[in-house]
């Protein structure tokens, strides 16, 4: 019983998997905070990632308000030692009310996009966009913001008309 860990996983080389319009208000910050109408369960656990995708090409996830408690990226592309290619992510607000801050994570030899219209709130004070978003091979589209919890906004250039490479080293572009 109980909640599952992980809300979406693809199996190694599945393609075409495609998430759109979907809203998700999962656990707060402790166990106990779980409405029961949302698919709660008297014993909890911290779900670990919203999805996760091994492998595979031509993921597309779309149109998300993804809102939880997840100690683990809510979007993982490229997990278990296999890459993902082609992926598209866009047009989503994504919040983790897990202290872990990275809202996605990418391997390196994943290759994909992540934005435009990517929009995240963290958890603490320190956390940034390089935090967020651990891009791997894949490419950023502005405009991507992060807020955390003091407030304190980072993300891409929205105004430049130029894209540039965060201080990671991580490629962000400017679709125009």
């Amino acid at each position: 019983g109980g909640p599952p860990e992980n809300w979406f996983v693809t199996a190694s080389g599945v393609d075409y998997f495609t998430l759109e319009n979907h809203s998700h208000f999962g656990t707060g910050t402790n166990e106990a905070a779980q409405d029961p109408s949302f698919g709660g369960a008297d014993i909890m656990q911290v779900p670990r990632a919203f999805v996760e995708l091994i492998g595979g090409t031509g993921h597309y996830l779309s149109f998300l308000n993804i809102d939880g408690n997840f100690n683990m990226p809510i979007f993982g592309f490229g997990t278990q030692n296999t890459d993902t290619a082609q992926f598209n992510i866009h047009d989503v607000y994504a919040r983790n009310r897990n202290s872990n801050d990275e809202i996605g994570s990418t391997s390196t030899g994943s290759s994909g996009r992540w934005g435009p219209n990517v929009y995240i709130r963290l958890a603490d004070n320190a956390a940034n966009f390089t935090e967020s978003l651990v891009l791997g091979g894949s490419h950023a589209f502005a405009p991507i913001g992060v807020v955390n919890a003091n407030g304190e906004i980072s993300g891409t250039d929205f105004e430049s008309s130029a894209g540039g490479t965060s201080s990671s080293g991580q490629t962000i572009s400017r679709d125009i």
